[in-house]
């Protein structure tokens, strides 16, 4: 792969600076390409069921050179399978799963991984499930689980690999593994080095998290001189996320992973999270060599309990951080501080360029179908990478490489009526005279965007002269148009006609304003709320004349939500509140209340769950609250994340707040 430098202006840099090393996920159509029973390929193998003899049927099968495992949505227990450990997988082997963004799929599990029994005069240690013993090894879409997802003695690993090249580990969720979910080795002839990463051990679009040991437990551990390239994963819950033991020639290329803010148990603190062993002798593996090189760039670490990223000795060449998003304070650790995002040993030896601290997005989501399944998804841009959560529900999937901010996106919406959501963003734009603005005039040129499609909707020769515009289908057409306002005119803009046009007149500004369906004609209406708090008003698509609508109610535009909580095909108007419980005692937890007014024009209907404070190792996060149809129901939820980062959903807003984040997922 011919190599391209992100940064060739910085002369200090040009030589190392980073390769485009991107690769492209094993999607789930591969598995359909590899695993379709139309598929005549030889070497085949289906495991359609979770009995004790699938087990047996997959070692045999994974063993064999050219072989393509298909596992259908089957949980495999090796747990009390007597069989010698760990697995070895052969050259060329495929093991396929059905894991997707919304999906957990298939697994392998084994929860007694570090254990020993006696043959005859020898004791044989089982701690290692899967040993890839051949090149050209592919393993996507599926759990690779231990039993030890709490900080222990364990000692197992689910993976290990040594001088093995062409592995692809893509699209796999892998936690309880005392030492790491994946371990790494090059003591067999130099195979996995800085030249060549993107060809020897590629890790990504996985979700690595609960490795725990009070002194090991790593997502990924690199030993004997080995080299991965490590992006676009998930990672909570490890001692270290990645590590390296410091051996000559030894590193790592890691970009636009997520790093959550659960792990670091170090016993009695916090430790780090990407590291690189310095090999002077000692338990604190401080001072003499520490690897070769490690570029770690365009990450976002929501992780602040203790440090980032800490060079324990001098590298053969360098370590260098670059536009990497940090939670932490400060850039540079003190000494005993554990506030900083970058600590090193040695002086001079980490270059660093345009990284950011105080950078945390927990939290900060918006709600969207992103995927095309029917159901509301979670979107987090995390500085420079965005990633989602399937149906709020499923672990954090990545979804591409963008610096856009939630502040820059003017709303998330289905623009084109094509099932998947779509970003609209209004982008500073110089205009041109024949646009009807002065060439030093601001403006804002539309960019509608679908994330997960890749596509983008342009409308050339339209611009915006400010920010306030809003999105929705006034016509009734089937199509969304825009709408803005100007001298107290509303504007349409018709994306099928090309062409503007004036619906009404009003003097409420558009912060005044709110837009949704709320008689169920398919056309999109216009509430205006009044600063003299009289009430509501309704403009029936924007046309009408004012007409009162609710003289009950008078709560700010800002505060509440538009959706449809019963699914009568109607919008509702949603107003929620987290409250302690007593502000003199947080550990009584929090109340939340749910207002609804139906179609905008009923009293409040009120209701109040109680959310229980929780706090956990990493310390306790604010609560948070998200509106969306995240489940098979026709009406909005509500979903609620506690101070232990998990999720709780109150389905159509009916029903008691009930568990929704799958297991061990916390946002």
């Amino acid at each position: 792969m011919k190599r391209q430098y992100l940064l060739p202006v910085i002369a200090l840099l040009a030589t190392y600076a980073s390769p485009s090393l991107v690769k492209a996920a094993l999607q789930p159509s591969e598995f359909e390409k590899y695993c379709s029973p139309t598929n005549s390929a030889e070497n085949r193998i289906f495991i359609r069921d979770s009995l004790s003899a699938s087990i047996y049927l997959f070692k045999d099968a994974v063993t064999q050179p050219n072989t393509t495992v298909c596992l259908l949505e089957v949980r495999l227990d090796f747990s009390n399978a007597d069989m010698d450990f760990p697995i070895k997988v052969a050259n060329n082997v495929k093991i396929l799963g059905t894991r997707t963004a919304n999906n957990s799929g298939s697994s392998l599990f084994s929860k007694n991984r570090d254990y020993s029994r006696r043959i005859g005069d020898n004791i044989i240690y089982y701690k290692d499930l899967l040993e890839l013993d051949g090149d050209n090894i592919t393993i996507n879409g599926l759990g690779i689980f231990g039993g030890n997802y709490t900080p222990s003695k364990n000692h197992s690993n689910g993976i290990v690999i040594n001088s093995k090249i062409g592995i692809n580990i893509g699209n796999v969720e892998m936690a309880g593994w005392g030492t790491a979910a994946i371990s790494i080795r090059d003591n067999m002839g130099d195979r996995l080095n800085k030249e060549n990463p993107e060809s020897g051990v590629y890790i990504h679009d996985s979700f690595l998290h609960h490795n725990q040991n009070t002194s090991l437990g790593y997502g990924i551990v690199l030993h004997d001189s080995a080299y991965a390239l490590i992006e676009h994963n998930v990672f909570d819950f490890n001692r270290h996320a990645i590590a390296g033991d410091g051996s000559k020639g030894s590193g790592y290329y890691a970009y636009r992973n997520l790093i959550l803010k659960g792990g670091g148990d170090n016993g009695l603190n916090h430790t780090h999270q990407l590291d690189m062993h310095g090999t002077d002798s000692g338990i604190l593996h401080r001072g003499g060599d520490a690897g070769e090189y490690m570029e770690i760039g365009e990450n976002s670490m929501q992780y602040k309990e203790g440090v980032g990223f800490f060079l324990r000795g001098k590298p053969a060449i360098q370590s260098y951080l670059y536009k990497n998003f940090f939670a932490h304070p400060v850039l540079i650790d003190k000494v005993l501080s554990r506030d900083g995002a970058i600590k090193y040993y040695y002086s001079n030896t980490t270059r660093r360029y345009e990284n950011t601290i105080k950078y945390d997005t927990y939290g900060s989501y918006s709600v969207c179908d992103i995927d095309g399944d029917g159901k509301d998804d979670l979107v987090q841009p995390a500085g420079a990478s965005w990633w989602y959560s399937g149906q709020g529900k499923y672990p954090w999937t990545f979804l591409e490489r963008s610096y856009t901010t939630l502040a820059e996106v003017t709303t998330f919406t289905d623009f084109n009526q094509d099932g998947y959501c779509d970003v609209v963003r209004l982008d500073p734009y110089s205009v041109i005279e024949a646009s009807g603005f002065s060439k030093d005039t601001s403006a804002y040129k539309a960019v509608i965007y679908s994330p997960l499609k890749k596509e983008t909707l342009n409308f050339d020769d339209l611009y915006f002269n400010s920010k306030n515009l809003s999105i929705g289908d006034f016509d009734g057409d089937g199509f969304n148009d825009f709408f803005t306002t100007a001298d107290n005119t509303w504007l349409m803009y018709s994306t099928q006609t090309k062409a503007w046009h004036t619906l009404n007149t009003s003097s409420y500004p558009l912060a005044n304003l709110a837009f949704g369906d709320f008689n169920g004609d398919k056309k999109t209406d216009v509430l205006g709320i009044s600063d003299s708090k009289n009430g509501w008003v309704v403009s029936w698509s924007g046309t009408s004349a004012w007409q009162k609508i609710n003289s009950k109610l008078s709560s700010k535009i800002k505060s509440f939500k538009i959706t449809d909580v019963n699914g009568d095909g109607k919008d509702d108007v949603v107003l929620v509140e987290a409250k302690l419980v007593s502000s003199s005692n947080p550990a009584q937890g929090y109340y939340i209340y749910t207002n609804i007014s139906l179609s905008g024009q009923t009293n409040w209907i009120k209701k109040r769950h109680h959310m229980p404070y929780k706090n956990g190792w990493e310390g306790s996060q604010p609560l948070k609250y998200f509106i969306g149809k995240f489940d098979n129901q026709a009406g909005a939820d509500l979903l609620v994340v506690d101070t232990l980062r998990n999720g709780y959903l109150s389905s159509s807003f009916n029903t008691n707040l009930q568990k929704h984040s799958v297991e061990f997922f916390n946002y």
